[in-house]
C-alpha cells in the first residue's frame, strides 16, 4: 500500500514538471488589427461628380495562402512563413474592408460609403469589387500590396477595372510594425480608389 502511494506520488510530480515545462516552452499569442490612418484636410477629394450619392463596397477577395488567422509574411518568392503565435484578432478580409469603407468615407464626406452586406432595399451608384493578389511583408523589409479594384455603375455590368502594385518599407523588424505598414499602405490604396471614382 504505501508502495502504490509513493508510486502515485511520483507519477503525479512527474507529471506536474511535464506540464509545467509544456507551458514556459510554448510561445504566448499575439493578435493584431489593422487600423485606419489619420487623414489630413486636404486628403478629402471634392472632385466626385455630385450625382455620385451611394458607394458599396463588395466583399473583398484574398488569395487562399492569406486567407487565415496567421499572419503570412514571405521570404523569397516562392517561401511563406506562416505564424502560430502572431496571429489576426478579426478576419483578415473584414479588417481590410472595414479600414477601406472608413478611409472612403472621411476622403468622400458628401457621399454614404457602405460596406457588404447592405440592405436590399439600398440602390448603389457605385459598387466596388476589390481583389488581392499579394498583400504581406517581404523579407521583413518592404510591404508588397499587388491589387485589382473594379467600379460598377447601374448603366455598366462589366465595370471599369485598376490595377495597382504599392510597396512600402518596413523601417523596424517586427509584426506590431509590419501591421502598422499594412495599414497605411491600406490608405494609400483607399486614396487611388477615391480618385478613381472621380473618373466616372
Amino acid at each position: 500500500m504505501i508502495v502504490s502511494i509513493r508510486c502515485l506520488v511520483v507519477v503525479w510530480w512527474l507529471l506536474c514538471v511535464f506540464v509545467s515545462s509544456g507551458c514556459t516552452g510554448s510561445q504566448s499569442s499575439h493578435f493584431h488589427i489593422l487600423t485606419s490612418p489619420a487623414l489630413t484636410v486636404d486628403s478629402q477629394l471634392n472632385r466626385v461628380k455630385n450625382t455620385l450619392k451611394r458607394v458599396g463596397i463588395r466583399r473583398i477577395q484574398l488569395p487562399g495562402y492569406l486567407n487565415r488567422p496567421q499572419i503570412v509574411t514571405r521570404s523569397f518568392d516562392n517561401e511563406l512563413t506562416i505564424s502560430s503565435s502572431h496571429q489576426w484578432a478579426e478576419p483578415l478580409s473584414e479588417s481590410i474592408l472595414r479600414v477601406i469603407t472608413d478611409q472612403l468615407s472621411r476622403r468622400l464626406p458628401t457621399i454614404h460609403v457602405s460596406s457588404f452586406p447592405w440592405s436590399g432595399s439600398q440602390t448603389q451608384d457605385v459598387e466596388i469589387a476589390v481583389q488581392f493578389l499579394q498583400f504581406e511583408i517581404v523579407d521583413q523589409t518592404t510591404c508588397v500590396m499587388d491589387v485589382k479594384w473594379t467600379l460598377f455603375t447601374v448603366d455598366d455590368s462589366n465595370g471599369i477595372s485598376y490595377q495597382e502594385t504599392l510597396l512600402l518599407p518596413v523601417d523596424q523588424n517586427g509584426y506590431q510594425q509590419y501591421v502598422a505598414v499594412q495599414s497605411e499602405v491600406l490608405a494609400r490604396l483607399s486614396a487611388k480608389i477615391a480618385n478613381s471614382l472621380a473618373d466616372l
